[in-house]
């Protein structure tokens, strides 16, 4: 899923993206549960910095945690930006075809995979962004 925050001006716009910041911290894109709130606290201090300077944020991330969401959308309407989501629906096996051709470091283990399926995204829609839009992907 993708948040978009929209600031004050159209100049510019930054790519936050958990993977990078995991990459940069960890040495590795793999992902490993009790480093996940480090990656996100990084994230939302860049994602406010930027907001702050006046520079429109794509934050790329799953984003299937609720509070993550939330909290990402906090910064944002306490600065009075505007929000929108982009919700990504693919198929399992989409998912899972995309997954295998991935790099080794950076494939995510089937399990995982199966808990991001069970994701409803239709709760965005009542957590307070100003615009959700989804997208289905249909082929790899």
């Amino acid at each position: 899923m993708l948040i978009f925050l929209e600031n004050r001006s159209k100049l510019n716009t930054v790519v936050i993206s958990s993977d990078e910041i995991r990459k940069e911290l960890m040495d590795t894109y793999e992902f490993f549960e009790k480093t996940n709130n480090l990656v996100f606290d990084n994230a939302k201090y860049m994602i406010k910095n930027a907001l702050l300077e006046g520079v429109d944020v794509v934050f790329d991330a799953t984003n299937t945690n609720s509070k993550n969401r939330k909290s990402t959308l906090k910064i944002a309407k306490e600065i009075g930006c505007k929000t929108a989501a982009i919700v990504f629906l693919t198929q399992m096996q989409i998912c899972i075809n995309k997954n295998l051709r991935r790099g080794k470091e950076r494939q995510l283990p089937l399990e995982m995979i199966l808990r991001m399926a069970k994701f409803n995204s239709d709760k965005i829609n009542m957590e307070g962004f100003d615009e959700v839009k989804y997208t289905k992907l249909q082929r790899c």
